[in-house]
């Protein structure tokens, strides 16, 4: 069994996984580490899931959408910056 052993270590061990999925650039590969690490770590996966969800109930769902909708416009207004996503694109998500 892997448990993360202290509450200090689960909150790193989360906001690492946060830091790497908000970076990704290929969703299929971060996809496939998810699926590997729930698959290989468990119990410390479990332990990251509940912290998050932890975190997460102390928003409401107001603040959820509006924070998921600023960080989709960041990342589109990123793509396009990169020339990843035309302008029409970019327009239909910001808007």
């Amino acid at each position: 069994m892997s448990y993360l052993q202290t509450e200090p270590d689960i909150a790193n061990a989360a906001l690492d996984l946060v830091d790497e999925i908000h970076d990704v650039e290929d969703a299929q590969l971060m996809h496939r580490m998810i699926m590997y690490r729930f698959q290989t770590q468990p119990e410390a996966m479990a332990q990251i899931a509940m912290c998050l969800a932890f975190w997460v109930g102390g928003a409401t769902s107001t603040v959820l959408d509006d924070t998921t909708s600023t960080l989709a416009i960041e990342r589109c207004r990123q793509l396009l910056i990169a020339g990843k996503l035309t302008e029409s694109e970019y327009m239909r998500v910001a808007s």
